[in-house]
């Protein structure tokens, strides 16, 4: 059996498992599966002319691309004139010709991958993008740590047998859901956390049994919940699409009356010093001194990371929210924090108002109001964070899982010390790093996994003490890609490193960055 084969039985097996049997082939749902989320971005390559999937197309128009069966690993770079380069310009001028920006990257331990980029230890993996130790994935985005069976989906860790599922952890058999921690079996709900069994449901904690917000009888909840699954997979198998909670819930008037947590609202108290500190002892790791205080620079940091904005919800709160994934599809009027989600969770449908998909369709405005910021977890000074789930001092962060010390990043996992990040997962002490995994100490990395103490490379695996590498692995002091001597490439990196801080200290940033550097 061939790995598309493969794939498709996959698919077919998680849609048996949420609705019972399958009436639709994989394919069929493409534009489905990708609504909502961030599918590749596609280019053609300048030494063939292919076309090659990559994660974020940031990369300059006159960038060369290339994909990464057309990368010869095992070839030997042409040798530097060092005694021309003396400074950053002559870095740049003597690495132009290698700088190649590479999709359909694949690293580690993996097989049988389609149309995709920024795949790590994963197998039959079709149209998605930065996937990590999963199989079993098809047009999803951002997937990670043992996920498997997963189709449509984004933003999650730990998944099992889902379909358009965004944004959870530790989740199993859902279907049309967002924002899930610790549950299963999940249809069409938002904001659940170690809840099982549940149907068109909002910001429940703690629950099963429940369709519209309604806790049933178990044998009542499973004879509904068989005639709306029924339903669903008709209407599936006739539209080739289905309406999210979202869409459903802005389709009527926002009722009146609502409860709420809170008459006045108090803002915690935040502390930004020991972010401060952690900057400043990372800045001292990477640059040899402490370049300033992370306010100074958050306009370099912030360059290339998704942007953190305010929001009022529908009772005058202010909280911290962003304009990415299904965020821009939340109407304004339903938007409420975190804290006064759990308390809107009291709002629920009639039993006769959801014994019918048509009815559910009619009815869920009821009852449907989004948290734009949400937590989990043990969490401290977390500033302007949207997302936190046990972090502690983290500012200007949309999602932060387990980190520590962070700032002005996307999304930063497992990880620790980390700055201006679109995205790194068990990585610390790094600044101006996206899509990377397992990095310490480093500098304007990008799509590089298992490196430390290196700066400006892309698509590098395991390097370490390096600079300007592109499309490489295994090697130690190199400058665009050919190793050279530890005390040369030391006083080299010296020079270079001196010539940064003078740019980013006069102009706030040193005039380009891992997505531009000039090529020939």
């Amino acid at each position: 059996m061939d790995d598309e084969s493969r794939l498709a039985q996959a698919f077919e097996l998680t849609y048996k498992v949420i609705f019972g049997e399958c009436n639709v082939k994989m394919d069929e749902l493409s534009k489905y599966l990708y609504k909502g989320h961030y599918k590749p971005e596609f280019r053609k390559s300048s030494l063939s002319g292919k076309t090659v999937a990559l994660w974020r197309d940031c990369y300059r128009k006159d960038s060369k691309i290339i994909s990464y069966d057309e990368i010869d690993f095992a070839k030997s770079p042409e040798p530097l004139n060092l005694n021309e380069i003396k400074d950053i310009d002559s870095v740049l001028e003597a690495v132009a010709d290698r700088a190649f920006y590479s999709g359909n990257k694949i690293f580690g331990n993996s097989g049988f991958v389609e149309n995709s980029d920024n795949i790590v230890d994963s197998f039959f993996v079709k149209n998605s993008q930065t996937v990590t130790s999963s199989k079993y994935v098809a047009y999803s985005s951002f997937i990670r740590d043992d996920s498997e069976h997963v189709f449509g989906s984004s933003w999650l860790g730990r998944g099992k047998f889902l379909i358009r599922m965004h944004a959870g952890l530790d989740v199993n058999r859902c279907f049309e859901s967002r924002y899930c921690v610790n549950s299963s079996d999940l249809f069409g709900c938002y904001d659940c956390i170690d809840c099982y069994d549940c149907m068109f449901s909002f910001n429940l904690r703690s629950k099963r049994y429940v369709i519209g917000n309604i806790v049933l009888p178990k044998e009542k909840f499973r004879e509904i919940r068989q005639k709306l699954v029924s339903e669903a997979r008709e209407y599936l198998g006739k539209h080739k699409n289905f309406p999210s909670i979202i869409e459903l819930s802005a389709s009527g008037s926002v009722p009146k009356n609502l409860p709420i947590a809170k008459s006045e609202f108090e803002k915690k108290p935040v502390d930004m010093r020991p972010i401060d500190r952690a900057f400043g002892t990372t800045s001292a790791l990477i640059f040899g001194q402490n370049i300033g205080s992370i306010e100074r620079v958050a306009a370099y940091l912030s360059s290339r990371v998704a942007k953190i904005e305010s929001v009022k919800t529908i009772f005058g709160e202010e909280v911290s929210s962003c304009n990415m994934f299904f965020y821009p599809s939340i109407p304004k009027e339903r938007m409420v924090s975190h804290e006064n989600a759990q308390k809107l969770a009291e709002l629920s449908l009639e039993t006769s108002e959801v014994e019918s998909l048509e009815k559910i369709f009619k009815n869920l405005h009821k009852i449907g109001f989004f948290t734009v910021n949400f937590f989990s977890g043990s969490n401290q000074n977390n500033i302007n964070t949207v997302i936190a789930c046990d972090s502690v001092n983290t500012y200007q962060i949309i999602d932060s899982i387990q980190a520590k010390n962070c700032a002005y990043c996307t999304m930063v996992l497992e990880s620790e010390s980390c700055f201006g990040c679109y995205r790194v997962i068990r990585s610390s002490f790094c600044i101006n790093c996206h899509n990377c995994v397992k990095l310490t100490c480093c500098l304007e990395m990008e799509s590089c996994t298992n490196c430390s103490n290196s700066m400006f490379c892309h698509n590098c695996e395991n390097v370490r003490d390096s600079m300007f590498c592109f499309n490489t692995k295994n090697k130690q002091y190199a400058i665009g890609n050919v190793e050279i001597c530890r005390e040369r490439y030391m006083a080299l990196r010296k020079i270079v490193l001196g010539q940064l801080i003078g740019r980013i200290q006069k102009n706030g940033g040193p005039g380009f960055d891992i997505y531009n550097v000039p090529s020939r």
